[in-house]
């Protein structure tokens, strides 16, 4: 593998794929990206098994395919220390990858691309195409009311959901519930899944709510085991966020009191009365004339 490319083209896609990993991946291979050069592009992967994230980069330079993975971290701090405009190069060789620009030398360890998490095996349920803005308002509009690491984990996240020629957004935390609708112009089954509190979050990052660009969503199922997921393409970017399998909230259940009486006029002349000394709550109570 080998390939040349801008600092400026790579450097943010590599911020971006970077997103879901975490501190301390459970597996050594989680804490690296996938490098693939293959007809011109580069792709980068980063995932964290519940996450993936596919940024592409066109390759205008002299190249040659292949796929390695390397640290997804001193990738992009090795990027970054770049000075602006720079060309990086960067090459395969055995089990370390070479990283050079300028005077600069750099050599990042391998693992084999093969080790990576395959998360190819699904197939397409529901898929439709929406403007970005349409995207961002829906998932805006609810974000507030996601739970945050409540034990009920499947408030820890929003439920999408087609019905008709409208997509949903629904979130709540137990105590509030915000549901957002919006027309997308077609005509979809109805389906829905709970993406994770993180994926939304990385969703919004990728969202430019601009009106000409669209964004193309897919519902899709893995055939090999019981799961769903929501594949989102916008333009050179990818994502993937598993689904939280579970039952989502619909309603929330207010335990409202009402209690009626008959009484006379007479016994009670008090028009208004306070329930506070400072008035701050006041409960009105009208006399029926006999």
């Amino acid at each position: 593998m080998k390939f040349t490319v801008e600092r400026e083209h790579l450097l943010k896609p590599l911020q971006q794929v970077s997103g879901p990993l975490g501190g301390r991946p459970t597996l050594p291979i989680l804490g690296n990206l996938l490098l693939q050069v293959a007809d011109g592009t580069l792709s980068l992967t980063g995932t964290d098994l519940e996450m993936e994230m596919v940024a592409r980069v066109a390759l205008v330079q002299p190249h040659e395919p292949g796929a390695t993975t390397v640290p997804a971290r001193k990738f992009f701090d090795i990027c970054r220390g770049l000075p602006e405009g720079a060309e990086i190069a960067v090459q395969l060789e055995g089990e370390r990858m070479l990283v050079r620009s300028g005077r600069s030398r750099f050599s990042l360890s391998t693992l084999p691309a093969a080790d990576f998490p395959n998360l190819d095996d699904w197939q397409s349920e529901v898929e439709f195409t929406l403007p970005q803005a349409t995207m961002k308002r829906l998932i805006e509009a609810t974000q507030f009311s996601m739970a945050h690491q409540d034990v009920r984990y499947y408030l820890n996240g929003m439920l999408f959901e087609t019905e008709g020629e409208e997509l949903r957004t629904v979130a709540t935390d137990g105590h509030r519930l915000a549901v957002c609708s919006m027309p997308i112009g077609q005509s979809l089954p109805s389906h829905s899944v709970i993406v994770p509190r993180k994926g939304v979050i990385e969703l919004m990052r990728m969202l430019d709510g601009g009106d000409n660009s669209a964004a193309r969503a897919d519902w899709q199922q893995q055939y090999s085991r019981p799961r769903w997921r929501l594949y989102l393409h916008l333009q050179n970017w990818w994502m993937v966020a598993s689904r939280i399998t579970a039952a989502f909230c619909r309603r929330i259940r207010t335990n409202i009191w009402k209690l009626a009486a008959i009484c006379s006029s007479r016994r009670l002349p008090v028009r208004q009365f306070s329930l506070t000394r400072n008035s701050a709550a006041c409960a009105c109570m009208s006399a029926k004339t006999s």
